[in-house]
């Protein structure tokens, strides 16, 4: 969740200040929206409603839709569900319209949080909708509070086993992410579980947890009710005082961001502590001043309850009038809400009344009402948990079904990414033959018909240098196809490897002794500092060809006179092989793309020698099969430094 930065939100109001009636502004009153929605509902609503306006006059459909969602949250925020519904659902359509996957997704999870009460199963098919989006758009953070909200649902519905196991989902994810500040709602789920099973230690450690983090971060908007939750388990496990200051700071904190509904919650729960503490006239005064704001949201399930407590405190105060009073009200509404539990509270109370003033008969009829409520609710709870199972079942289906197909998804983009790069290594192919390849043949076939042609008017001599040009353009075109043949061999796993201890050192004299005349040639000097014992565990064929291709590109782009080092030597659990040149160095670009196949380098060879792109390409996958690491340092202009390290032996 996103904190207060009051500095970056003076910034954005005096820029909004300065703006005419145009996309600019409305990003601007957007982004200030963002800021200020955990903290204050009522600013949100504000910012959001002119956001709104100014978007439909200039047909800013994106700020529209955006708007809207703003606008359906903060009324969200202040329990007004009829008018967020509107307001989400009209965003929900243009956002599809606009192809916004992302803020589609983030709709979704609003309308489920406002379904959740009314329709739980509606709820959970947002919530799944919206976490298939997420899981496209591999947003992690947002499929933990996605699993936290489904977990939220399955408690409503008593099904509190799988509840927690979503909020053990989300909160792994979220501490995955690292990102401590969206925690704490999870952590209050989990600690309302453990109030639910009348374990208010466990339930006390993680609301404090909770109430931390939202400190550390200042989001306000939603302590309240974690507060009030503190209050509780302090108050269930007798430390009354600590409890008092708790809900005192609650009714505190719900007044400063407009949070009316935890503020008649806390004002019930202080006066229910009253009423343990024997304060009559405090308790009495906390429930009128909680119902007069629950009355004044309409909250029918918290104004029923508050009820309860004032005929609970009317008759423990003797005010047995006052008392039935408030307790048949409260029955009135507590039929509205058809609340099972609370209406058999209701009968347990109505009959405490009457037998306080001993008419028993009543008495003994409404304590018979207490145990057909109570069995009813045991009926409706079952029903519930099989409704929970069903919903259960149908989710991990749909997820089931939505994991098959991202699988089928994913592994059709893997087989189109990899005919890709087959036809792209086709076109590769097809450049080679038709360019490196080209000129060598032509060569042969220019200079047999030349020599065909007029034989008899050559001498020995010039038939011989003709020969050794043939040669030559030979050389090329089979090196050239011994290189593709080993590219193919490699990847189409065919080329034969034999793995066992060889001594790397061994391996390197006499590669360097084979380019020995080449170094000469060039006047290069190779300088080898070999260590002995220098044992790896390995193909002996395919690392030769790795040193031998990375000494013959340090040959290739050596200016003459200069000098090749070359190092084996041993490292902790692996043989190294070192090989540094004199040459123009890697740039950056080229670093980037060093070991791809066909790959050519700013660098050109400084002799005029072959390099078809492919040298380095094949070194890498001959290192990767020998399970050893190979990589590069260079600055341009000083020379590359190439590093292979191949494993030892196990003893």
């Amino acid at each position: 969740m996103i904190f207060m930065d009051e500095d970056k939100i003076l910034e954005l109001e005096t820029k909004i200040s300065t703006l005419s009636e145009d996309k600019e502004k409305v990003d601007s009153l957007l982004e200030l929206c963002e800021l200020v929605k955990e903290n204050s509902s009522i600013k949100l609503n504000e910012l959001s409603k002119k956001a709104l306006d100014i978007s439909e006059k200039i047909n800013y459909k994106l700020g529209v839709a955006r708007s809207h969602k703003l606008l359906g949250q903060s009324y969200s925020h202040r329990s007004d569900y009829t008018k967020a519904i509107h307001h989400l659902e009209k965003a929900l359509l243009l956002s599809r319209s606009l192809g916004e996957k992302k803020l589609e997704g983030n709709i979704l999870i609003h309308l489920g949080i406002v379904h959740k009460n009314s329709d739980p199963a509606k709820a959970i098919e947002l919530y799944y909708e919206s976490l298939e989006i997420h899981k496209m758009l591999n947003d992690r953070l947002s499929e933990a509070h996605l699993l936290n909200n489904i977990g939220v649902v399955f408690k409503m519905l008593g099904n509190y086993s799988t509840a927690l196991e979503y909020y053990l989902q989300s909160l792994d994810i979220k501490e995955e992410v690292g990102v401590e500040k969206t925690i704490h709602n999870t952590l209050s789920n989990i600690g309302n579980i453990y109030v639910i099973m009348n374990e208010y230690d466990k339930a006390l450690d993680y609301a404090m947890r909770s109430l931390k983090l939202l400190r550390k971060h200042n989001t306000r908007i939603n302590e309240p009710v974690v507060l009030g939750n503190v209050a509780l388990c302090n108050k269930m496990l007798g430390h009354y005082k600590e409890a008092m200051n708790y809900y005192g700071e609650a009714i505190e904190v719900a007044k400063e961001t407009g949070n009316r509904q935890s503020e008649a919650d806390n004002y019930d729960g202080i006066g229910e502590l009253y009423l343990i503490n024997g304060d009559m006239d405090s308790a009495l005064s906390s429930f009128n001043k909680a119902l007069e704001i629950a009355e004044d949201i309409n909250d029918r399930s918290l104004i029923a309850s508050i009820h309860l407590n004032l005929g609970k405190g009317y008759l423990q105060s003797g005010d047995n009038e006052k008392s039935l009073d408030e307790l048949l009200k409260g029955l009135e509404h507590t039929k509205e809400t058809d609340d099972r539990k609370m209406m058999g509270d209701y009968y347990q109370a109505i009959s405490s009344y009457y037998e306080s003033i001993g008419d028993y008969v009543k008495a003994v009829d409404y304590l018979k009402l207490h145990n057909d409520s109570n069995r009813e609710l045991i009926l409706k709870q079952s029903e519930m948990v099989t409704k929970s199972l069903m919903i259960q079942h149908e989710a991990e289906r749909h997820q089931k079904e939505a994991e098959s197909n991202r699988a089928r998804n994913e592994e059709l983009t893997r087989i189109v990414k990899r005919l890709d790069e087959i036809n792209e290594d086709k076109n590769n192919f097809i450049g080679i033959v038709s360019h490196d390849l080209r000129d060598p043949v032509s060569s042969v076939y220019s200079i047999a018909e030349l020599i065909l042609g007029d034989y008899d008017n050559f001498s020995e001599e010039e038939r011989k240098d003709f020969i050794n040009d043939i040669k030559t353009s030979a050389d090329r075109v089979i090196k050239l196809l011994q290189t593709l043949l080993d590219i193919n061999a490699i990847e189409t796993g065919q080329f034969k490897t034999e793995f066992e201890s060889n001594d790397l050192t061994e391996i390197t004299k006499e590669v360097i002794s084979y380019y020995k005349d080449r170094a000469i040639a060039k006047n290069l000097d190779i300088r080898f500092t070999e260590e002995q014992h220098s044992l790896f565990y390995g193909d002996r064929r395919s690392v030769e060809q790795i040193i031998s291709n990375l000494l013959s590109n340090a040959i290739k782009y050596s200016p003459p006179g200069k000098n090749i080092y070359i190092k084996t030597s041993e490292a902790s659990n692996a043989v190294r092989f070192e090989i540094d040149d004199e040459g123009p160095g890697l740039t950056q670009e080229d670093q980037k793309k060093l070991f791809g196949k066909f790959m050519r380098l700013s660098a050109r060879p400084t002799a005029g020698e072959e390099s078809f792109g492919l040298g380095l390409s094949i070194v890498k996958k001959l290192v990767n099969m020998n399970k050893g690491k190979v990589w590069c340092e260079s600055e341009e202009g000083k020379g590359a430094k190439f590093f292979v390290e191949l494993p030892k032996p196990q003893i």
